[in-house]
Protein backbone atom coordinates (compact mmCIF):
# COMPACT_ATOMS: atom_id res chain seq x y z
CA UNK A 1 0.00 0.00 0.00
CA UNK A 2 1.35 3.42 -0.95
CA UNK A 3 0.75 5.57 2.10
CA UNK A 4 1.09 8.81 0.12
CA UNK A 5 -1.75 7.80 -2.18
CA UNK A 6 -4.05 6.82 0.68
CA UNK A 7 -3.20 10.02 2.57
CA UNK A 8 -3.88 12.12 -0.53
CA UNK A 9 -7.28 10.44 -0.94
CA UNK A 10 -8.04 10.90 2.75
CA UNK A 11 -7.08 14.58 2.67
CA UNK A 12 -9.25 15.17 -0.38
CA UNK A 13 -12.17 13.29 1.18
CA UNK A 14 -11.92 15.32 4.38
CA UNK A 15 -11.94 18.56 2.39
CA UNK A 16 -14.92 17.37 0.34
CA UNK A 17 -16.77 16.43 3.53
CA UNK A 18 -16.08 19.90 4.96
CA UNK A 19 -17.27 21.54 1.73
CA UNK A 20 -20.51 19.54 1.72
CA UNK A 21 -21.19 20.21 5.39
CA UNK A 22 -20.73 23.94 4.82
CA UNK A 23 -22.98 23.80 1.75
CA UNK A 24 -25.74 22.05 3.75
CA UNK A 25 -25.47 24.63 6.51
CA UNK A 26 -25.77 27.47 4.03
CA UNK A 27 -28.53 25.86 1.95
CA UNK A 28 -30.71 24.86 4.89
CA UNK A 29 -30.36 27.78 7.28
CA UNK A 30 -34.00 27.53 8.32
CA UNK A 31 -33.59 23.92 9.52
CA UNK A 32 -33.35 23.81 13.29
CA UNK A 33 -29.87 22.95 14.52
CA UNK A 34 -28.40 22.36 11.09
CA UNK A 35 -26.49 25.59 10.51
CA UNK A 36 -24.31 25.73 13.60
CA UNK A 37 -23.61 22.05 13.96
CA UNK A 38 -22.82 21.49 10.28
CA UNK A 39 -20.29 24.33 10.33
CA UNK A 40 -18.79 22.97 13.57
CA UNK A 41 -18.28 19.46 12.25
CA UNK A 42 -16.99 20.87 8.94
CA UNK A 43 -14.25 22.57 10.96
CA UNK A 44 -13.17 19.14 12.21
CA UNK A 45 -12.74 17.89 8.65
CA UNK A 46 -10.70 20.93 7.62
CA UNK A 47 -8.46 20.42 10.65
CA UNK A 48 -8.12 16.69 9.91
CA UNK A 49 -7.01 17.49 6.36
CA UNK A 50 -4.38 19.92 7.63
CA UNK A 51 -3.06 17.52 10.27
CA UNK A 52 -2.76 14.49 8.00
CA UNK A 53 -1.08 16.54 5.28
CA UNK A 54 1.53 17.71 7.80
CA UNK A 55 1.94 14.26 9.37
CA UNK A 56 2.51 12.49 6.03
CA UNK A 57 3.56 15.06 3.42
CA UNK A 58 3.41 14.27 -0.25
CA UNK A 59 4.86 16.29 -3.09
CA UNK A 60 2.32 16.23 -5.88
CA UNK A 61 -0.55 18.15 -4.22
CA UNK A 62 -0.34 21.67 -2.83
CA UNK A 63 -2.25 22.02 0.44
CA UNK A 64 -3.97 25.38 0.59
CA UNK A 65 -7.29 26.43 2.13
CA UNK A 66 -7.78 29.54 0.04
CA UNK A 67 -10.61 29.56 -2.52
CA UNK A 68 -9.19 29.11 -5.99
CA UNK A 69 -6.09 27.36 -4.65
CA UNK A 70 -4.51 24.70 -6.83
CA UNK A 71 -5.96 21.95 -4.63
CA UNK A 72 -9.42 23.53 -4.63
CA UNK A 73 -9.34 23.89 -8.40
CA UNK A 74 -8.13 20.31 -8.90
CA UNK A 75 -10.79 18.88 -6.60
CA UNK A 76 -13.47 21.15 -8.05
CA UNK A 77 -12.66 20.05 -11.58
CA UNK A 78 -12.37 16.40 -10.61
CA UNK A 79 -15.64 16.27 -8.67
CA UNK A 80 -17.60 19.26 -9.88
CA UNK A 81 -21.12 20.02 -8.75
CA UNK A 82 -22.52 17.57 -11.31
CA UNK A 83 -20.85 14.52 -9.83
CA UNK A 84 -21.34 12.94 -6.46
CA UNK A 85 -18.32 10.77 -5.68
CA UNK A 86 -20.27 8.62 -3.20
CA UNK A 87 -23.56 8.17 -4.95
CA UNK A 88 -23.25 8.76 -8.68
CA UNK A 89 -24.58 11.55 -10.82
CA UNK A 90 -26.37 14.40 -9.10
CA UNK A 91 -29.50 15.65 -10.88
CA UNK A 92 -28.86 18.98 -12.54
CA UNK A 93 -32.44 19.71 -13.57
CA UNK A 94 -33.30 22.75 -11.47
CA UNK A 95 -37.02 22.31 -12.07
CA UNK A 96 -36.88 18.84 -10.52
CA UNK A 97 -34.88 20.08 -7.56
CA UNK A 98 -37.12 23.11 -7.08
CA UNK A 99 -40.22 20.91 -6.71
CA UNK A 100 -38.72 18.92 -3.82
CA UNK A 101 -39.73 20.10 -0.34
CA UNK A 102 -36.89 21.69 1.60
CA UNK A 103 -37.03 18.89 4.17
CA UNK A 104 -36.60 16.26 1.47
CA UNK A 105 -33.65 18.13 -0.03
CA UNK A 106 -32.08 18.34 3.43
CA UNK A 107 -32.65 14.62 3.90
CA UNK A 108 -30.91 13.88 0.59
CA UNK A 109 -28.00 16.17 1.50
CA UNK A 110 -27.62 14.52 4.90
CA UNK A 111 -27.61 11.10 3.24
CA UNK A 112 -24.71 12.17 1.03
CA UNK A 113 -22.84 13.52 4.06
CA UNK A 114 -23.38 10.29 5.98
CA UNK A 115 -22.07 8.20 3.08
CA UNK A 116 -19.06 10.45 2.62
CA UNK A 117 -18.29 10.41 6.36
CA UNK A 118 -18.48 6.61 6.32
CA UNK A 119 -15.92 6.52 3.50
CA UNK A 120 -13.65 8.95 5.36
CA UNK A 121 -13.83 6.74 8.45
CA UNK A 122 -12.72 3.76 6.38
CA UNK A 123 -9.83 5.78 4.94
CA UNK A 124 -8.72 6.75 8.46
CA UNK A 125 -8.77 3.04 9.28
CA UNK A 126 -6.51 2.28 6.31
CA UNK A 127 -4.00 4.93 7.34
CA UNK A 128 -4.16 3.67 10.93
CA UNK A 129 -3.35 0.14 9.75
CA UNK A 130 -0.36 1.46 7.81
CA UNK A 131 0.79 3.50 10.83
CA UNK A 132 0.52 0.43 13.01
CA UNK A 133 2.46 -1.66 10.51
CA UNK A 134 5.38 0.79 10.46
CA UNK A 135 5.05 1.46 14.20
CA UNK A 136 4.40 5.16 13.79
CA UNK A 137 2.74 5.92 17.13
CA UNK A 138 2.12 9.66 16.53
CA UNK A 139 0.42 8.93 13.19
CA UNK A 140 -1.61 6.13 14.78
CA UNK A 141 -2.74 8.47 17.58
CA UNK A 142 -3.74 11.08 14.99
CA UNK A 143 -5.71 8.48 13.03
CA UNK A 144 -7.58 7.27 16.09
CA UNK A 145 -8.45 10.82 17.18
CA UNK A 146 -9.60 11.93 13.74
CA UNK A 147 -11.51 8.73 13.05
CA UNK A 148 -13.40 9.18 16.32
CA UNK A 149 -14.43 12.69 15.27
CA UNK A 150 -15.38 11.43 11.81
CA UNK A 151 -17.59 8.80 13.42
CA UNK A 152 -19.20 11.60 15.44
CA UNK A 153 -19.88 13.42 12.17
CA UNK A 154 -21.52 10.27 10.86
CA UNK A 155 -23.58 9.92 14.04
CA UNK A 156 -24.68 13.55 13.76
CA UNK A 157 -25.80 13.07 10.15
CA UNK A 158 -27.51 9.78 11.04
CA UNK A 159 -29.42 11.33 13.94
CA UNK A 160 -30.49 14.26 11.74
CA UNK A 161 -31.68 11.76 9.11
CA UNK A 162 -33.69 9.83 11.68
CA UNK A 163 -35.37 12.91 13.11
CA UNK A 164 -36.10 14.42 9.74
CA UNK A 165 -37.24 11.08 8.32
CA UNK A 166 -39.70 10.66 11.18
CA UNK A 167 -40.99 14.20 10.68
CA UNK A 168 -41.47 13.64 6.96
CA UNK A 169 -43.26 10.33 7.58
CA UNK A 170 -45.63 11.91 10.07
CA UNK A 171 -46.52 14.87 7.85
Amino acid sequence: MKLGTVVRDLERSERELARRLDRVAESHQAAHGTLGLAHDVATWSREHARMIAVAVPYDDVLIDDEPGSRLGVVIGRALGDKFDDVGGAVPNDESTLATQPDELMLLMDLREIAMLACGVSIEWGLVAQAAEAVRDRPLLALCLRCRLQTERQLQWADSMIRVLGAQLSAS
